[in-house]
């Protein structure tokens, strides 16, 4: 019988193919996005009670998975395309239960600051609603590490690693390349068509609205950069600025709604009128700011270093070992 031995050079720099050790941007970029949200999903499960800057970070980064997975799902391989859809699924899920609590925790923080320890009579509706909205928050924690040791348990970081595998090869990266391009131009007029309604009637739906908007270029700016190897991010600093304080509004308004419900009498406490004033002084700062705004134009992609593409691997023919 014959034995062979295949011998296979391969290029410096590497091909790519695999998220851990791959020496491509993007293979980078994902094996340390994994390595992250494992570790910062493992604190929070750790903790009893995780600050809310530890849960704001865990949100952040399954959302930034996501994205990478939902690209990787369109352009990736065939097989495997339908594994990845289940696992941004799965993040999808995880990110809306961390986000929900990160919610809850802002909102206790807001209350407290606004009617302070014991300032509440007991008969007072206040009362009620910050000890309900205290049990809820807390709730809310221990449901969210029971979600994230089961994903945990389940395996759902080592499925992405291998899910994710190959996604710094050539062909791959060059067609996203092109796929994020057209993307940027589909999520800028999206945000210049979200902008002019917010002006038009600036509700707290529709300024919400514009805020995932510029949350969804940000994220894809991300990936651009990585790409492109940029040592600093490229996304506009007054972009960036504007999702946080549209953050922080739609985080007033939905504590706003909830107390207008709680209290149909509409009596007014000072500190209500006062929450009222701050928050209706930010809405109008904003759309002073979101009326200077030309996405089209301030959105587009900013030139800078190329994009790094590995050089692809090169092959020997097989060879038999002389006798």
């Amino acid at each position: 019988m014959t034995i062979v031995r295949a011998r296979q050079r391969t290029s410096k720099r590497g091909n790519g193919r695999r998220v851990g050790g791959s020496t491509s941007p993007l293979g980078r970029y994902a094996r340390d996005e994994i390595a992250r949200t494992r570790s910062r999903t493992d604190r929070v499960i750790a903790r009893p009670d995780p600050r809310a800057e530890e849960l704001h970070n865990l949100h952040r980064d399954l959302r930034r998975l996501r994205v990478l997975v939902r690209w990787w799902a369109k352009i990736g391989p065939r097989p495997r395309r339908e594994e990845l859809r289940i696992l941004a699924g799965r993040l999808r899920h995880l990110a809306r239960v961390v986000g929900a609590v990160r919610d809850l925790d802002v909102e206790l923080d807001l209350w407290e600051g606004l009617t302070g320890a014991g300032r509440a009579k007991a008969a007072e509706p206040w009362t009620t609603f910050g000890r309900h909205l205290r049990d809820s928050t807390r709730t809310g924690r221990e449901l969210l590490r029971a979600a994230l040791r089961a994903e945990r348990a389940a395996g759902i970081f080592e499925q992405l690693e291998t899910s994710l595998r190959g996604i710094g090869s050539s062909a791959r990266l060059l067609r996203l390349i092109a796929e994020l391009k057209r993307e940027r131009g589909r999520l800028a007029a999206a945000t210049a068509k979200a902008r002019r309604k917010s002006l038009k009637s600036p509700r707290p739906k529709r300024l919400h609205d514009l805020r995932i908007r510029v949350r969804q270029l940000r994220y894809l700016t991300d990936l651009e950069d990585t790409l492109s190897a940029a040592r600093a991010s490229t996304f506009p600093p007054r972009y960036a600025s504007l999702q946080r304080r549209l953050g922080e509004l739609h985080d007033r308004d939905v504590l706003a709604a909830q107390l207008a419900r709680l209290d149909p009498r509409r009596t007014e406490p000072a500190w209500r009128a006062i929450f009222d004033r701050e928050r209706e002084a930010l809405r109008q700062d904003l759309l002073r700011e979101i009326r200077e705004l030309r996405p089209r134009r301030h959105l587009k992609r900013a030139r800078g270093p190329g994009i790094v593409v590995p050089r692809p691997t090169r092959r020997t023919a097989v060879r038999p070992i002389p006798p």
